[in-house]
């Protein structure tokens, strides 16, 4: 699109001239149509809407040679003109705000798309290890919940070890009933006392641990 309009205007406009009698508002010594390589950074500067208006305005002055043979300061249709200048506009600025548009849409998209990875890989990770990643987690209440389990534990040690003191405690008592009711028939307690403490001791071992694992 600027190959062409760049050439037609080369072709409309390369003979405008820009002097103190031929003053000019937007043409000038680095915007001009004299040669192919200005035509197309004059292009480039309607496109930016820089002063696209005051160079329309000098190629549509009335002060020009109309004659077939110009060779300066030549005019140009008045209808030539405001077409080319007015159609490269909106060409222009429509093409461009169409790839900025692109280029937003594809970042969009491209972000959309990280975040839909993203939620697809927690959600992988929740499935595995069965963590739902959607709640809010907060380190704050990660050490509540570490407090609280200790104190749990500490309390449940506690109480096994009220259960370990009660069970010596029954297991004594119980030992010295039988000591008094064996010691008339034996006489001498030291000749059984060894087995009756191996079997009281492993029958109270086991009653603990039935305890504890309850």
């Amino acid at each position: 699109m600027f190959f062409i309009f760049a050439a037609l205007g080369v072709e409309l406009f390369g003979k405008l001239e820009c002097s103190e009698d031929h003053p000019c508002d937007g043409l000038g010594e680095h915007a001009h149509f004299k040669n192919f390589g200005m035509a197309f950074l004059t292009l480039f500067r309607i496109a930016t809407g820089d002063n696209w208006n005051g160079i329309m305005k000098d190629a549509l002055r009335d002060d020009c040679d109309s004659s077939e043979r110009c060779e300066t300061n030549c005019c140009v249709d008045p209808i030539l003109a405001p077409c080319f200048f007015v159609i490269f506009v909106l060409i222009s600025q429509f093409v461009l705000v169409n790839v900025v548009v692109a280029v937003l849409m594809k970042h969009l998209e491209e972000s959309n798309k990280r975040d839909a990875e993203t939620n697809d890989a927690q959600e992988g990770c929740a499935g595995v290890y069965g963590v739902d990643v959607s709640k809010d987690t907060d380190i704050e209440d990660g050490n509540i919940e570490k407090e609280i389990s200790i104190n749990t534990l500490e309390q449940e040690l506690i109480e096994v070890e009220h259960r370990i003191e009660e069970e010596i405690r029954r297991r004594e008592s119980v030992g010295c009933h039988v000591d008094a009711e064996l010691q008339p028939l034996y006489g001498n307690t030291d000749t059984y006392r060894e087995d009756d403490v191996d079997y009281d001791d492993n029958l109270s071992l086991g009653r603990v641990t039935k305890d504890i694992t309850k």
